[in-house]
């Protein structure tokens, strides 16, 4: 099965697109996971991504998506979504863990029930050194809150505390 982007989709706002999915499938009685990418140089090589172009990969400095019932939704994937996780991972990270070590993932996984409190943002990382906007921000309000406007580092933490758990690409892949 393939999923169009939803009609509120917005290109590199990856973990809005991720946090208002989750929303939805939760809201349907699913059960999902907010997965957020990233590694402690902030340079993680995907492949088969929309912002990719011509290109077979982008250079993410994080990427979000969602994960439940054994798929990855990945709005940003061109090789389809939802996809079950080996089949995302085969796609995203063709190459082995050890080939570029320094572009390897480190994932943040939190159930929903933790993600929906748990991660707000404000947008401020999508604003340049000027106070402009890096890419146009998304039309319906940020997924924030008064007490924590911003917890987006909390989940590029790639030791230590923070939201939900950390996992390399292998334990990702076992669940």
């Amino acid at each position: 099965m393939r999923l169009d982007p939803p009609p509120d989709y917005q290109p590199y706002y990856c973990e809005e697109n991720a946090w208002r999915l989750a929303q939805r499938l939760a809201a349907q009685g699913h059960a999902p996971e907010l997965v957020i990418l990233t590694n402690a140089q902030r340079q993680v090589l995907v492949f088969a991504q929309r912002a990719a172009g011509a290109a077979p990969y982008v250079v993410w400095d994080y990427h979000a998506v969602v994960r439940f019932a054994g798929q990855v939704w990945d709005l940003d994937c061109t090789a389809g979504c939802p996809l079950p996780t080996a089949a995302w991972v085969s796609a995203c990270f063709p190459y082995p863990p050890d080939r570029w070590p320094e572009y390897a993932p480190v994932f943040r996984v939190a159930p929903w029930a933790e993600a929906a409190t748990a991660f707000t943002t404000d947008r401020r990382h999508m604003r340049g050194p000027d106070g402009g906007w890096l890419q146009p921000p998304p039309p319906w309000a940020p997924p924030t809150r008064p007490d924590a406007p911003h917890t987006l580092p909390d989940w590029l933490r790639t030791q230590g505390d923070g939201p939900g758990r950390l996992c390399t690409l292998a334990e990702f892949c076992a669940g």
